[in-house]
């Protein structure tokens, strides 16, 4: 019955319905913007997440700077205490930043991905001209 309508549906509007939801050319480009949409969003979560990691390091270690005056000066053992655990605290976020990018890698290389390489624009040489002309000269040998 839905035949019947959809072909007169059809024939009124000078349409031809299609036997298969998406031809294979249909399908291919639908996968590709997935795929890509997939790539992009991981990307975006690897540097979302490491971000985060290393902004936690880099106050954790302020507080284990600061948590270690305290303990010094009070002599309190429960100041050890905590010190010792922000220290192990500071172990495993290092342990899993170091996760993130082996994880990172092995998705590149599992996709053949190159997102997650080095994004570098600037950097900054300290040292003298023939230190950098060293260098220079040894990348184009």
């Amino acid at each position: 019955m839905t035949d019947n309508n959809d072909d007169g549906i059809g024939k009124k509007l000078g349409v031809t319905p299609m036997n298969s939801p998406l031809d294979q050319q249909s399908s291919n480009a639908v996968s590709t913007i997935l795929d890509s949409a997939v790539n992009d969003s991981v990307s975006e979560d690897f540097e979302y997440s490491r971000g985060n990691i290393r902004n936690l390091i880099d106050e954790g270690n302020d507080a284990i700077f600061k948590l270690s005056q305290i303990a010094e000066q009070s002599q309190n053992p429960r100041a050890y205490e905590v010190l010792s655990d922000l220290i192990n605290t500071m172990l495993k976020a290092n342990q899993d930043l170091m996760e993130l990018q082996k994880k990172a890698k092995e998705l590149n290389k599992k996709t053949g991905d190159t997102t997650y390489v080095d994004k570098r624009t600037q950097s900054i040489f300290v040292g003298s001209t023939a230190e950098l002309a060293k260098i220079v000269n040894k990348k184009e040998d």
